[in-house]
């Protein structure tokens, strides 16, 4: 009964709509294909020679730091992505047609301007911040609230972690859990072509219930076995290297108790069992070994290189293949089953915020490193500084699995009006 009523069962689609899926789902499995690789490469070769590894674990680090900054760069986008036509001031064009032509208008090669009189860089930064196909003036200051709303929640959360990081702080780690693994889990259905297929409109009463709850449970199942092992893996395995990065982030922080520790690894082990199960029942043969590499990963390597490579290769690739699939302007290039434009068109959007982002970090490790009291409140800066980005992945996850669900209750209404007729 699990698998029929899972959220994310595989399902089939026909037409047009399916091509639009295989082509995203290709994007995704083949994202997942290397990001499983690149997790067992590391895991083999830090088994292998753990001492070499460790010794290239600062240049790990921040090569995987880099590839995964840009996973980010596009948050200021995606309520605007995701946001219903008609609604926060957006004016789509009348049909798809009319807005690839507009989108499409060369540059004036006398003046340098497009037909509208904008010059380059401020074409250059309107096609940078906001879509294309809007052109009013309020996307523009919803743009302002939204960044200015960002900044708020980093600079509440560098506060707290400050002043009330005993408390704040495993709030945090918790919610880094949910974010890591629904990540995950998005991006498997995503790769399977999953979607809400269930039977369970043809049962009702406690047996659909107990339906729903199971599904739940197995979809918390699979969150928690992926997102589980990036928090308590380092605290459990490397204590040495984990407890006084946890202090310098939060000075008033009693490190947990090493049966805390065991007890949250034990409880992700459980949770590995029931997704790997669940996984191998479906023939998700991929999808099953991901947990355990997980948890091989930031068991066998050392922190900096396990987070290095799970940034990199593994979190911001996978989120970039959803932003990918998310932007409407892929719309057709997906369906078409050309990946180089909609990859092109995230390059353009998300280059001016990483440069922007990575200066700063640049200049502010600068900083810290010239004056070594400042190390705590910098890293804790930088921590908080994901918090934003977090919320906004869970509205944009809350607001598919939303839409997920409503598809799925359109579909048990029409069954049940088929059966009545």
């Amino acid at each position: 009964m699990i698998g029929r009523v899972a959220l994310f069962a595989p399902r089939r689609r026909k037409s047009r709509a399916g091509v639009r899926v295989w082509v995203r789902r290709g994007l995704a499995a083949r994202v997942q294909l290397v990001s499983v690789g690149a997790v067992a490469a590391t895991v083999v070769i830090a088994a292998a020679a753990p001492h070499g590894v460790a010794a290239v674990a600062p240049e790990i680090l921040v090569v995987g730091f880099l590839l995964g900054l840009p996973h980010g760069a596009v948050d200021h986008l995606v309520p605007f992505w995701t946001a219903t036509p008609g609604k926060l001031g957006n004016n789509p064009p009348a049909d798809a047609a009319t807005a690839t032509v507009t989108a499409s208008v060369p540059l004036d090669r006398r003046d340098g301007r497009r037909s509208g009189g904008s010059p380059p860089w401020r074409t250059l930064l309107r096609r940078t911040l906001l879509p294309r196909t809007w052109s009013c003036w309020m996307p523009h200051v919803l743009l302002g609230l939204l960044l200015a709303g960002y900044l708020a929640v980093a600079v509440t959360t560098w506060w707290g972690l400050r002043e009330v990081g005993s408390l704040l702080l495993p709030i945090l780690l918790v919610l880094s859990v949910l974010h890591f693994g629904l990540g995950d889990v998005m991006a498997g259905a995503a790769a399977d072509g999953a979607g809400p297929r269930g039977r369970h409109g043809r049962c009702s009463g406690w047996r659909r219930r107990f339906a729903t709850a199971a599904a739940l449970v197995v979809v918390m199942c699979d969150v928690v076995s992926h997102g589980a092992f990036v928090v308590t893996g380092p605290l459990l395995f490397w204590p040495v290297q984990a407890d006084p990065a946890l202090t310098t982030i939060a000075p008033h922080l009693t490190p947990p108790r090493p049966s805390t520790r065991e007890a949250f690894f034990i409880a992700a082990l459980c949770a590995t069992a029931v997704s790997t199960l669940i996984a191998a029942r479906r023939r998700r043969w991929l999808a099953a070994l991901e947990a355990p590499l997980l948890g091989a990963l930031f068991a066998v390597a050392p922190p900096m290189v396990a987070f290095g490579v799970y940034f990199g290769a593994w979190h911001g690739l996978r989120h970039t293949a959803r932003m990918i699939a998310v932007d409407p302007a892929n719309g057709r290039d997906l369906a078409a089953g050309r990946l180089v434009q909609p990859i092109i068109r995230f390059v353009r959007q998300a280059t001016l915020p990483s440069l922007v982002a990575l200066t700063m970090i640049v200049i502010v490790y600068v900083i810290a490193y010239q004056h070594q009291g400042l190390v705590g409140p910098v890293v804790a800066g930088l921590l908080a500084l994901t918090v934003p980005h977090l919320i906004i992945v869970a509205w944009m996850d809350i607001r598919t699995i939303r839409g997920r669900s409503r598809r799925l209750g359109r579909r048990d209404r029409r069954d049940r009006r088929d059966r009545v007729t």
